[in-house]
């Protein structure tokens, strides 16, 4: 039903249905999904403590479910980075948020060189890689390139043009490394 009223563009009646839907999930995955939802319509009704509200609650279940360094509390961090950022002008909250992003997907990477070392589908003396473990570092990588162009801008924002500079050309670099090894 919230998903019609959102389709329909009625934000708020979806926003409202969401809401007396998460009072009745108990499994954590759904909560979370639901959590995520509310966050994004939030976003888009322009209500944004509300949507930090929802992300870091859909966080804390995240982490308590997949573990604090999973891909997925990448994923919200992003989402809470652009709010504090871009809604509330809070930059260097923002600056942390992707920060600490930065750190679960530079562990995530890590895990899968390890993983990668230890495939027996994964050719080492080519450096070719299974296509599951190829696609996981090409993911990991984007997401790491991402990240960092979004604290480039953050950097620019704060007229630190250096270190704009520095973090964007960081991250070309590093997705130029990773694709080689692909």
């Amino acid at each position: 039903k919230g998903d019609v009223f959102c389709r329909l563009g009625r934000m708020e009646e979806s926003l409202k249905v969401y809401e007396s839907a998460l009072e009745e999930v108990v499994n954590p995955a759904d909560k979370a999904k639901l959590l995520y939802t509310l966050g994004r319509l939030c976003v888009r009704l322009k209500y944004v403590r509300p949507a930090i509200s929802y992300f870091t609650r859909e966080m804390e279940i995240t982490e308590s479910e997949l573990g604090k360094q999973h891909m997925s509390v990448s994923r919200v961090l992003h989402e809470l980075a652009r709010l504090y950022d871009e809604g509330l002008g809070e930059h260097r909250l923002a600056l942390m948020k992707l920060q600490k992003a930065l750190q679960i997907e530079l562990s995530n990477l890590f895990d899968c060189q390890t993983a990668v070392n230890n495939c027996q589908r994964c050719n080492h003396k080519t450096h070719r890689m299974c296509p599951k473990h190829a696609n996981m570092q090409r993911e990991i990588s984007n997401q790491i390139r991402e990240t960092k162009k979004a604290q480039g801008r953050i950097h620019f924002k704060l007229g630190d043009f250096e270190r704009a500079l520095k973090t964007s050309f960081d991250g070309a670099e590093h997705s130029a490394k990773a694709g080689a090894m692909q």
